[in-house]
């Protein structure tokens, strides 16, 4: 086992030093960054959402990566290509999803919040 310090900030909070958790993977873009969670993670639940009339769904990072790439080329190919895109809408997985899709290789993700 690594030995490990545990150190205390000003406002009180633990850190810990020295115990590496995971090893860091070089990411190049989050395009990249999908492929390899769908790599690594495969079949495990990334997502876990209710919809409008109650059923839980699960989707995993196989099934998120395919769909972006869907979505993706389903904008490409109604022209959306270079276009910059706005989003609005709540914290829900279909966002997280257009979101990937256009800044993933369609065109500018503009995500803008609810509220405004």
């Amino acid at each position: 086992m690594k030995d490990f310090v545990v150190e205390y900030s000003q406002y009180g909070r633990r850190i810990v030093k020295g115990l590496g958790y995971y090893e860091k993977k070089p990411v190049e873009d989050l395009k990249q960054l999908v492929k390899n969670c769908a790599r690594e993670y495969g079949n495990k639940v990334g997502f876990k959402f209710k919809t409008s009339d109650g059923t839980i769904v699960e989707k995993n990072y196989i099934q998120f990566e395919q769909e972006i790439d869907c979505l993706g080329t389903a904008l490409v190919a109604r022209g959306f290509k270079g276009w910059r895109i706005s989003i609005i809408s709540e914290n829900r997985y279909e966002w997280a999803l257009c979101f990937f899709a256009i800044i993933n290789g369609t065109g500018i993700g503009v995500p803008l919040d609810k509220y405004l």
